[in-house]
């Protein structure tokens, strides 16, 4: 960050799958930014994505994995 005093946002980033909800958390490691979205449907399991961190010389922000939960299997009796 060069002016860590006055930061500035260098993009921004649409999550625009209908599954996914609203960002619970963000974490950035140095080489991963690791985002928690919850499930749009309130019943179903979240999410998290996996990112490169932002590169200014190329502008880009790709995504590289996306971790998702196993879904509870139900049984009527």
């Amino acid at each position: 960050m060069n002016n860590p005093a006055n930061p500035s946002i260098l993009m921004t980033h649409v999550f625009s799958n209908t599954a996914d909800g609203m960002i619970t958390s963000v974490k950035a490691c140095s080489d991963t930014i690791i985002v928690a979205l919850a499930a749009a449907d309130p019943v179903a399991e979240g999410h998290v994505e996996l990112f490169t961190p932002y590169n200014r010389a190329d502008r880009v922000f790709t995504r590289v994995g996306r971790i998702a939960g196993e879904k509870n299997h139900f049984t009527t009796i």
